[in-house]
């Protein structure tokens, strides 16, 4: 994306898509902890890339949206690039258990 938008408004979008989800995941686990009165939600560790990942192959989408790519022999359009990762990734949480090097990967655990 960066060639499209530049360094400037990529680096902007990164930011604001950061931005939102820290705040959202805080504000989440602040009323779980209201909710629940669970002192381990606390101690939680939470962060990742995955919501900039999701951002920016939607960005993927919007910019080249009809245009395709192969990875391993399978050609795929950008259109459905964050469909293919939200189901990748929800298969894959789901097989794993918690503690798995994936989920490590994606959330920072």
């Amino acid at each position: 994306l960066e060639p499209l938008w530049g360094i400037k408004d990529l680096a902007q979008f990164l930011a604001v898509v950061n931005g939102v989800t820290f705040a959202l995941i805080v504000a989440s686990y602040i009323f779980a902890f209201i909710f629940a009165r669970t002192v381990t939600l606390l101690y939680a560790q939470v962060g990742g890339f995955t919501a900039s990942a999701a951002a920016l192959m939607v960005g993927l989408k919007q910019e080249l949206g009809d245009e395709a790519f192969e990875f391993k022999g399978v050609r795929l359009r950008f259109k459905f690039l964050p469909l293919v990762y939200f189901a990748v990734a929800s298969v894959v949480a789901l097989i794993f258990e918690e503690g798995s090097v994936f989920l490590m990967a994606f959330y920072g655990a």
